[in-house]
Formats: structure tokens, sequence, C-alpha cells
């Protein structure tokens, strides 16, 4: 049988866990990239919103892992590359180092609805033809997606709450029955 000392020790144990701050949200890590005005954009950021300072920024193509472009994270966790001439699939990967690295998949041709507008179009009246308004609109399509995007992209973080302290907290106990048992059992032999 258990005694009251033994268990007061596991809950108290199993307490200052939960009181001691989690090291897995740690290296949690998000990067968000899209094409803007002919460039690759890419923000990263830690748990917390935290951008992700002077990490390393890589383009691969999906199909053999050939680097297709590189750069550094700035002060806000943002980087930008040149859009590369590739048609097919390609990887966006941040990293931190110790642990710290994201990834975001970009479809072939995803080209963010961007298409160049021809400065003639700029100057020239408009006129009722699709064709004529069809690159403008995209570009304005695509500037009010962005931040949309961007905010799609930081919910999908899946931040810790009290299902998982609760989850932790039967681990623990769980745990401690299964010792308690097998020392009871250990006792009787």
């Amino acid at each position: 049988m258990i005694n009251i000392n033994s268990l007061l020790l596991l809950v108290a144990a199993a307490v200052l866990s939960l009181a001691l701050p989690p090291t897995a949200g740690a290296h949690q890590m998000s990067v968000f990239a899209y094409r803007e005005q002919g460039r690759l954009q890419v923000e990263s950021y830690f748990g917390g919103q935290r951008p992700a300072q002077g990490c390393a920024v890589t383009l691969l193509a999906r199909a053999d892992s050939r680097q297709l472009g590189q750069g550094e994270t700035d002060s806000a966790g943002k980087a930008t590359l040149a859009w590369p001439d590739y048609p097919g699939d390609m990887l966006v990967t941040v990293n931190c180092g110790q642990g710290h690295q994201a990834q975001w998949p970009l479809e072939a041709g995803e080209k963010g609805g961007e298409t160049e507008i021809p400065p003639a179009a700029l100057s020239a009246p408009l006129s009722a033809n699709g064709e004529d308004l069809r690159p403008i609109v995209a570009q304005e399509v695509e500037r009010q997606l962005a931040p949309l995007r961007r905010q799609l992209a930081a919910q999908s973080i899946r931040q810790p709450g009290l299902a998982d302290a609760l989850a932790g907290v039967g681990y623990i106990v769980g745990l401690a029955g299964l010792f308690a048992w097998w020392r009871g059992r250990r006792k009787g032999d």
C-alpha cells in the first residue's frame, strides 16, 4: 500500500511541473511566404508572435531539393528573395538553429494572383475591355488578400492550453499510479 507521504510527494511534483515554463513551445516557429511585386516575401516568427531574427531562409525545388534562392531574416523576422524562374513546387525553409526550423510550401504556378501591368495600360484611358482590367484587378486583389493570408497563417499556430496542461497532469498521475501498483506488488512478494 502507498503511504500518505509518497502520495503527497507525487502530487507536489505534479503541481511543480505545471508551474515550470513549458520548453516545447520555445522551439515552436512559424513561417509564411507569398509573392508580392515579383519578389518572394517571407515572414517568420516564434510562438507568441516574436520575430525570428537573423535566421537563414532557403528556397528549394521540392522535386530535387535544388536551392533556388537564399537570404536572411531582418529584425522584424522578414526576408525578401528574388522570385525564381522555376515552374514546379517549391519549399521555403527558415532555420534559426538549435531546433528552430519551419517550412512553407509553394505550389507550382503559384504567383499570388500577380500579373505584370504593362506601362501602356497605366497611361492609357481605361476601356470596358476585361483584358485591360485583368492585371490591375489581379494586383489589387493580391494586395488586399496578403493581410488575410498572414492572419490565417498566424491562427494556424496552436498554443498549449488548459486541455494540454490537464493531459500532462493525467499522464503524471497515471505514471505515479503505475509506479505505486508496481511497488505494492514487489512488497507483497
